[in-house]
C-alpha cells in the first residue's frame, strides 16, 4: 500500500511534468522578448563585423581607455590603469605569437603596429604619471 493511498491528504505531484509545462509556456515568452531586445539594441548600437582586425582594434581600444587615453563615452575620464593596459598590450602580444603565419600581411601589420604603438604609449603614460 503506498503513502498516497494511506494517507488521502498526501497528495504526489509530478514536478518535472509541472515544470515541463510551465517552460513550455514561458520559454516563448522569454525568446521574444530576447530577440525584440536584440533588435532594439541592434539599431540602437550597431554590431561591428566580426573579424580579426574587429578584435584587434577592441583590444587596442581598452588598453587606450585602461591608460587614460580615452575617455569612456558612459563613464568619462578614467585614471589610469597600468595594471589593465599591460594585460590588454600582454594578450595582444599573445594573439600575435598564436598567430604567427596564419595572418594575412594586412592583419600582421597592423598587429605589430597596434603593440607597438600602445608599448609606446604605455611607457609615455607610466612616465606622466610619475611626474604627477
Amino acid at each position: 500500500m503506498s503513502n498516497e493511498e494511506s494517507n488521502p491528504s498526501l497528495k504526489v505531484n509530478d514536478r518535472p511534468a509541472a515544470a515541463h509545462q510551465e517552460a513550455s509556456t514561458v520559454e516563448p515568452v522569454r525568446v521574444a522578448a530576447a530577440e525584440e531586445t536584440e533588435n532594439l539594441s541592434a539599431s540602437q548600437h550597431p554590431t561591428p563585423t566580426l573579424d580579426f582586425v574587429t578584435l584587434i582594434l577592441s583590444l587596442r581600444e581598452g588598453a587606450l581607455v585602461a591608460l587614460g587615453l580615452v575617455s569612456n563615452e558612459e563613464l568619462g575620464d578614467l585614471p589610469a590603469d597600468f595594471a589593465a593596459a599591460k594585460y590588454q598590450i600582454e594578450m595582444l602580444a599573445l594573439l600575435e605569437t598564436k598567430t604567427q603565419g596564419n595572418l594575412t600581411p594586412d592583419e600582421t601589420k597592423l598587429l605589430a603596429t597596434v603593440i607597438y604603438e600602445l608599448r609606446v604609449a604605455f611607457v609615455e603614460s607610466k612616465k606622466l604619471a610619475t611626474r604627477s
